[in-house]
């Protein structure tokens, strides 16, 4: 079975339990983002930077960003906060992120500064861990975030950032956003995943990546404000967010 299947056949199955049968489910019809904001790129396009902790981490935060990117046509960056620790394989990480990132269409910005990563893309859009994310490397990429966010502030200071503050290995305390996924675009990021060759080949997680996305959507049908018992609709799959504006 390919992996497209994978997840369509995880979807249907979930649909089919909740009381359809296999010739009667429905594939959920999900909300749009909205009429897309006005950005820093040229005529207005929208700029997004994810700080990824690792290589393969721009998957696991970006479901957000990919829909900004298909839907918006926004431009998406990945600044890879480190390569991992082991040395040996660091330059082989980086080709795998390349290759991720080719997948879904994402750029890669290398350099050692985060800070002037921001200065150079003046991006809308930040996605980085959030302060409790229970890695230091996540944790050390939150607080690289905010310092290159308060110090491209100072010397701009009408500038607005929209932060996207992200989970994975310790859940947030108080998102405030879920976004839907289809299952088109969580396939695109299980493909994408299953670049980092090294890394699922020890651990298998793009196989539990549709069951990690439908627990996020459980969660945040209870802690989301305004989603209520069911306010997230038919939807089976989601990513978690806090969203928060910085800035003036």
């Amino acid at each position: 079975m390919d992996y497209a299947s994978f997840v369509k056949k995880t979807e249907s199955q979930y649909l089919e339990m909740l009381g359809g049968d296999a010739g009667s489910v429905k594939t959920p019809v999900l909300p749009k983002l909205g009429t897309k904001p006005q950005g820093s790129g040229p005529a207005g396009r929208p700029i997004v930077l994810i700080v990824a902790p690792h290589p393969d981490d721009e998957c696991l935060m970006g479901g957000y960003a990919l829909r900004m990117k298909l839907e918006w046509q926004a431009r998406v960056c990945v600044f890879a906060f480190t390569l991992g620790s082991k040395k040996e394989r660091q330059a082989e990480r980086l080709e795998e992120l390349k290759d991720a990132c080719a997948v879904l269409n994402f750029e890669v910005v290398e350099g050692a500064d985060l800070t002037a990563v921001v200065a150079g893309l003046n991006p809308d859009f930040i996605f980085a861990p959030h302060a409790e994310d229970g890695h230091p490397a996540h944790q050390r990429a939150h607080e690289a975030a905010v310092a290159a966010m308060n110090t491209y502030l100072k010397a701009h200071p009408k500038k607005v950032f929209r932060f996207l503050q992200t989970e994975f290995w310790h859940a947030m305390k108080q998102p405030n956003l879920l976004i839907p996924l289809s299952s088109d675009e969580v396939a695109l990021i299980g493909l994408a995943l299953m670049k980092h060759v090294g890394e699922v080949s020890r651990n298998p997680y793009h196989l539990r990546l549709p069951s990690w996305y439908m627990d996020q959507v459980r969660r945040g049908s209870e802690q989301v404000a305004g989603m209520g018992q069911s306010g997230h609709g038919d939807w089976v799959f989601g990513q978690l967010y806090l969203s928060t504006t910085y800035g003036l």
